[in-house]
């Protein structure tokens, strides 16, 4: 996430804050960092940029409205990698 983020690209983060603060990626998408995308509603989704990275944990607690996967099922997204407790998706 970092790196996609210092390459300027936008990235979610759909999973706890206190996690990003943990790895050290910053929020503020106006200022280059991540974008929230804990808990997004349809509506809220259709705000956001779109992403070139996702990176999803917990999704029964983080997406659990389902608005992140179905975004990610319905696009051009395939899974990047699997760290620890996190699925990263990147666009194909």
């Amino acid at each position: 996430a970092a790196e996609a983020l210092h390459k300027g690209q936008t990235v979610w983060w759909c999973a706890a804050p206190v996690g990003a603060e943990y790895y050290g990626i910053p929020w503020h998408p106006e200022k280059g960092g991540a974008v929230n995308a804990f808990g997004l509603t349809a509506d809220s989704l259709k705000t956001l940029p779109p992403p070139a990275l996702v990176l999803l944990s917990k999704p029964d607690i983080s997406d659990k409205n389902r608005v992140v996967r179905k975004f990610l099922e319905s696009g051009n997204f395939s899974v990047g990698a699997t760290p620890r407790a996190f699925t990263v998706y990147e666009v194909k």
